[in-house]
């Protein structure tokens, strides 16, 4: 398998998509992201948040915060009513690092046939 040279969002070291990683692996921290991801152009407020995944607004604000701190989330400037949008442009970014993966998987797949 070959060395990949891939960058992470904002252009730091591999070693940032191993930190996002991370912080996706907390489960209803994924749950937010995904409903976030899920609520596109709308953008979710932080109320409607709770009341479907039943966490408090404590443990919420936390998920937000390091989400928003790996730049995967984002609220629109002047937007006094604290709605949450995903960032397209880094979930997509984070979504390519497995496009060489998966290249290389079909690879050795057509090459042992």
């Amino acid at each position: 398998m070959q060395k990949n040279n891939r960058t992470s969002l904002g252009g730091g070291p591999l070693l940032n998509y191993a930190r996002i990683f991370r912080v996706l692996g907390q489960e209803s921290r994924l749950e937010v992201l995904n409903l976030i991801y899920l609520s596109g152009e709308d953008g979710i407020k932080p109320k409607e948040i709770i009341g479907k995944l039943g966490v408090d607004g404590g443990t919420l604000h936390f998920h937000l915060d390091r989400l928003r701190a790996f730049n995967l989330i984002v609220t629109k400037a002047g937007d006094p009513r604290g709605i949450y949008y995903p960032n397209n442009s880094a979930l997509m970014e984070l979504a390519g690092f497995f496009a060489p993966i998966q290249a290389e998987d079909k690879r050795d797949i057509a090459l042992a046939a």
